[in-house]
């Protein structure tokens, strides 16, 4: 992994739209852009973030950690992935080692 991430103050903004035309099964809502940002207060991240992409205009807004500390599988040591890894893509799981 790159040293030069700050992987404790690295959050995650995903915006999504409200939109009929999808299924409620798959979330009623629509992708729309993901920003990566520094931060030391997640909590006025996610204000600032609706103050842009309000709830009138339909925008849903998701604020999350970038990176999560996960436990290698077979090494037993602790490493930092990001927290839309996959699992089949992650060293931390089963299905990862049994392709």
């Amino acid at each position: 992994m790159n040293s030069n991430i700050d992987y404790e103050n690295t959050y995650t903004v995903m915006i999504f739209k409200k939109d009929a035309r999808i299924s409620k099964r798959r979330g009623g809502r629509r992708f729309v852009k993901t920003i990566d940002l520094k931060v030391k207060n997640p909590v006025l991240l996610k204000h600032e973030m609706e103050k842009k992409y309000p709830e009138s205009k339909k925008f849903i807004v998701e604020v999350n950690k970038t990176y999560v500390k996960r436990k290698h599988l077979i090494r037993d040591i602790e490493y930092w992935e990001r927290f839309d890894t996959p699992s089949y893509c992650s060293p931390s799981s089963e299905s990862y080692w049994s392709m």
